[in-house]
């Protein structure tokens, strides 16, 4: 809407005939009009301010997030790794066990 307001004084100004520079309040409306479109301007500034603001909010928090992604890869790497020692141990328990119980049986065939 502001960009239109600025285009629509700018048009104005240069549809203007030559002899309205001339007729009374002429000065005044271009005064006015001037002054319409600095106050487009700074509010297209502020707007702008403000989007700067906010894309470096984005820009930040997406940051954070990809922070947050990666330790969490980073947990979920070293649990895997854990998982994978417990499963290894398991293993070798259940061997370590099998083990026993065919050494226990044996034994026990040797006293029979």
């Amino acid at each position: 809407d502001e960009l239109r307001a600025s285009s629509r004084v700018e048009g104005q100004l240069e549809k203007a005939p030559v002899e309205c520079l001339k007729c009374p309040g002429y000065e005044d409306q271009l005064k006015a009009m001037k002054e319409a479109f600095d106050a487009d301007v700074d509010a297209l500034g502020k707007l702008s301010e403000g989007l700067e603001g906010e894309l470096k909010k984005n820009v930040d928090t997406i940051a954070s997030l990809e922070d947050k992604l990666l330790k969490s890869q980073n947990d979920f790497s070293v649990s895997e790794a854990a998982r994978a020692s417990l499963l290894v141990e398991k293993q070798s328990l259940e061997h370590r066990q099998a083990d026993l119980e065919t050494s226990n049986l044996a034994e026990t065939a040797a006293l029979k």
